[in-house]
C-alpha cells in the first residue's frame, strides 16, 4: 500500500486509549516514576482527561486538588500548558500559578495531536518559603503541613526536567505508534476476509449459474435428439405410407 493509499486511521477511527494498553503503560510510569521521583501525567487529547498519573505529589494532591480555588488555577495552567503544544517533539515548560513548574510534550500519531505527556511538579530552584506561606493562608492549608509537602518537592535543572520528558515521550509514541500498526493489520484483515468471501459468493453463483447453463444444455441436446428421432420416425411413416399406396 503506498502512501498515498493509506488511511489515516487515527482521524477515522482510533484514540489513545486503541492504540495503548493503559494499565501496561501505567506500570511502565510506575516503575519509572519509583525509580526517578519524577511524577507523569498521561492525557487524553483534547478532553484533557487525565489517563494516568504516577508519582504525583502531595502538595498536589493533599493540597491544591483539594481545593477548589486552587484547583481551578491548576486546570487553568495545564490549559495554558497544553494550549502551547503544536508539533511533535515540542517541549513547553511552564510554572503553575501555584507555585510548581511541569514539561508538557504531544503524543502526535500520523500528524493527529491524540495525547498529551507532563511530567514536573518540581521546582527549577529552591522555593520562596514566603511565596507558599502565603499560599497556605489564602487556601485555609495547615501551614506546617502544607510546608512539609513542598519540602519533598524535587528541585532539578531545566535541562534535567527537558531530558525527562522527551524520553517518556519517546516511550509512548513508540507504544501508540506500534498499536496503530496493529490496529492497522487488524483492519486490513478484516477487508481482506470480507474480500475472499465476497469473492467465494461469487464463485459460488458463477457455479450455479454454469450448472444451470448445463442443464439447459443437456436440455436442449436432448430436444434436438428427439426432433432427429422424430423426423426420423416421419420419414419412415412418409415410406411405408408410399409403399401402401403402390400397392
Amino acid at each position: 500500500m503506498s502512501n498515498t493509499d493509506k488511511i489515516n486511521l487515527v482521524d477515522d477511527k482510533y484514540s489513545i486509549g486503541d492504540l495503548v494498553d493503559l494499565e501496561e503503560l501505567r506500570k511502565i510510569f510506575e516503575s519509572f516514576s519509583l525509580a526517578t521521583g519524577f511524577t507523569i501525567g498521561f492525557l487524553e487529547h483534547p478532553s484533557l482527561e487525565i489517563l494516568i498519573a504516577t508519582g504525583w505529589r502531595d502538595i498536589c494532591t493533599k493540597f491544591h486538588r483539594s481545593c477548589p480555588d486552587a484547583i481551578k488555577i491548576c486546570l487553568e495552567s495545564n490549559t495554558k500548558l497544553i494550549g502551547q503544544l503544536k508539533r511533535a517533539g515540542q517541549l513547553v515548560i511552564e510554572e503553575c500559578e501555584n507555585g510548581l513548574v511541569d514539561c508538557a510534550t504531544p503524543i502526535i500519531i500520523e500528524g493527529k495531536h491524540i495525547a498529551t505527556l507532563a511530567t514536573g511538579q518540581v521546582l527549577l530552584e529552591k522555593p520562596d518559603i514566603e511565596r507558599f506561606k502565603r499560599q497556605a493562608r489564602t487556601y485555609g492549608y495547615d501551614a506546617d503541613k502544607y510546608l512539609e509537602a513542598l519540602s519533598k518537592v524535587q528541585v532539578v535543572s531545566k535541562e534535567k526536567l527537558q531530558n525527562v520528558t522527551t524520553f517518556l515521550c519517546e516511550i509512548a509514541v513508540f507504544i501508540a505508534d506500534l498499536g496503530l500498526k496493529n490496529q492497522g493489520i487488524k483492519e486490513y484483515a478484516v477487508i481482506l476476509e470480507q474480500a475472499i468471501d465476497k469473492s467465494k459468493r461469487a464463485e459460488g453463483e458463477i457455479q450455479k449459474r454454469v450448472e444451470e447453463l448445463q442443464d439447459f444444455y443437456e436440455m436442449a441436446v436432448g430436444r434436438e435428439l428427439r426432433m432427429m428421432e422424430l423426423k426420423k420416425e416421419i420419414a419412415e411413416l412418409k415410406e411405408e405410407l408410399v409403399k401402401y399406396e403402390k400397392q
